[in-house]
């Protein structure tokens, strides 16, 4: 999934991001499974993912001088991601 602009987005849209890449993470488990809720799980599931669960890589584009707050719904997404320990990679662009 490609997104540009992120820096624009505002608090509803990342709740849909995180609400998708929740689901990723969570769609080969049971609901009835008792870790459903476990940070230790999802942290197993992101480095080795379930056999059955399609890849899914997101790559998002912003503008860091758009987003310097660190209260921005930008940085808290991110923060979210690392809690779970989610990898995530950001390479700086120059001209």
């Amino acid at each position: 999934m490609i997104l540009d602009d992120l820096h624009w987005a505002d608090q509803p849209s990342f709740n849909l991001l995180q609400k998708i890449v929740r689901e990723r993470l969570l769609c080969a488990v049971r609901p009835s499974s008792p870790f459903v809720d476990s940070l230790s799980f999802l942290a197993q599931l992101c480095r080795k993912p379930a056999q059955d669960v399609a890849p899914f890589f997101l790559l998002g584009g912003y503008r860091d001088n758009e987003v310097t707050d660190p209260a921005h719904p930008f940085w808290m997404f991110f923060e979210e991601l690392r809690s779970k320990h989610i990898s995530t990679t950001n390479i700086l662009l120059q001209v």
